[in-house]
């Protein structure tokens, strides 16, 4: 409930490549804010992670805190709604047939098949 309650969730890095913390954010409706320069977040090459999300580096969190103490309230409302209507890429129990995990991982081996190792490469950081 106390992560429902808030606007941003700070996502530290995990043992992996990822982490549970990333979808914990993402289903209790808070803005992700990744502090990992390891983290590779799924589906980038058509997910757009920059508009509901902040990956900063590890090393500036002061930064990251600035940033978002000065976040207008348009541009959070804007990242709340685009997190919203992206929630289906990560619902299992999606009632979209075009937005589920299971498309999502039917695209990247589709893009793999027609362009075998040329999907397109996250950023190391955006806010």
């Amino acid at each position: 409930k106390r992560v429902g309650d808030c606007q941003f969730c700070l996502v530290p890095k995990g043992v992996g490549f990822t982490n549970g913390r990333l979808f914990e954010a993402f289903f209790s409706g808070c803005i992700p804010v990744i502090l990992s320069d390891a983290m590779i977040v799924p589906f980038f090459s058509f997910v757009p992670w920059p508009e509901f999300s902040l990956k900063v580096p590890m090393g500036d969190v002061a930064g990251a805190v600035s940033r978002l103490r000065s976040m207008p309230s348009a541009k959070l409302k804007r990242m709340q709604e685009s997190l919203h209507a992206n929630a289906c890429w990560f619902d299992y129990y999606s009632n979209d047939p075009t937005c589920s995990p299971y498309q999502g991982l039917l695209r990247v081996l589709q893009m793999q098949r027609s362009t075998p190792w040329e999907i397109r490469p996250a950023p190391l950081h955006w806010a």
